[in-house]
This record gives C-alpha cells, sequence and structure tokens, in this order.
C-alpha cells in the first residue's frame, strides 16, 4: 500500500496554520461573541449546503452579495 502523497508546505499547510490560529484567537472572545460567530458560520455554510472547510474568499464574497 502506498502513502498519499501530501506537501510538507504550502497552500494546505498554510491553511491549517491559519486554521489553528484563528482557534486560537477565539479563546480571547466573549461567549457571546463566539456564539454568534458559529451561528454566522453555520448559516454561510447552509447556503452553499457545504462544510464551512470547503468554501473560500470567492463564496465569501458571493455570499456577501446575495444575502
Amino acid at each position: 500500500m502506498t502513502k498519499p502523497d501530501f506537501p510538507s508546505k504550502g497552500a494546505f499547510h498554510d491553511t491549517l496554520t491559519s486554521t489553528n490560529d484563528r482557534r486560537h484567537e477565539g479563546a480571547d472572545l466573549s461567549s457571546n461573541t463566539q456564539r454568534l460567530y458559529v451561528d454566522r458560520v453555520a448559516k454561510f455554510a447552509q447556503y452553499f449546503g457545504k462544510s464551512p472547510e470547503l468554501l473560500g474568499p470567492e463564496d465569501v464574497r458571493t455570499y456577501q452579495l446575495k444575502t
């Protein structure tokens, strides 16, 4: 069985790093702010019928224009 060929650096690595950074930033937010953030992200994901992890900047722009 061969291992999948994953890049050690690059866009995938940068995405994971920024996701982890955002996760740590959330520790400084009030519980109300965190609830509102999660609610908005859920609505964004529901609009496209996809996980927010699969959506990108162009989807954000589309969502902002349509809602």
